[in-house]
């Protein structure tokens, strides 16, 4: 297995000293063919420097950033990504996390949406080659 940490980046500290989302870890695991990007709480601007940066590659399964908030998930990036499977990490809340707009733009690129929240927890598995995703309440969410 490769993990390869691509935020946070100190070039990034630029946007915003005070904002610890711009600070996110962001992991992306590979594993033969499989490969997974955590991508933490980062706001549009890292996605867009990701993007930039070539860092934005294919991935198998994505942990959607930022709970699904509209801030995030640009169109762009989710493009970038093609993700066959998004999950995101959601609970009852006052934002309005996940937005219509994130889970409808994951939904139009092919990607099986799961979240936290009509799912529950989610465990994905590969060998390196396939992949098997289940949940605790079942695949029956988004």
């Amino acid at each position: 297995a490769k993990i390869e940490i691509l935020c946070p980046n100190p070039d990034y500290l630029a946007y915003s000293e005070l904002d610890v989302n711009y600070h996110s870890v962001v992991l992306r695991i590979e594993y033969g063919d499989f490969s997974c990007l955590l991508t933490g709480d980062i706001p549009a601007e890292v996605e867009q420097e990701l993007v930039r940066l070539g860092l934005a590659d294919d991935c198998t399964v994505l942990k959607v950033p930022h709970h699904g908030s509209g801030l995030s998930s640009t169109p762009e990036f989710l493009a970038r990504l093609q993700p066959e499977v998004a999950v995101i990490l959601v609970g009852r809340n006052i934002f309005g996390h996940p937005h219509p707009r994130v889970v409808e733009s994951l939904k139009s690129i092919g990607a099986t949406v799961l979240r936290t929240d009509l799912n529950g927890t989610v465990r994905v598995i590969t060998d390196g080659k396939t992949f098997t995703c289940d949940t605790v309440l079942g695949m029956n969410g988004e």
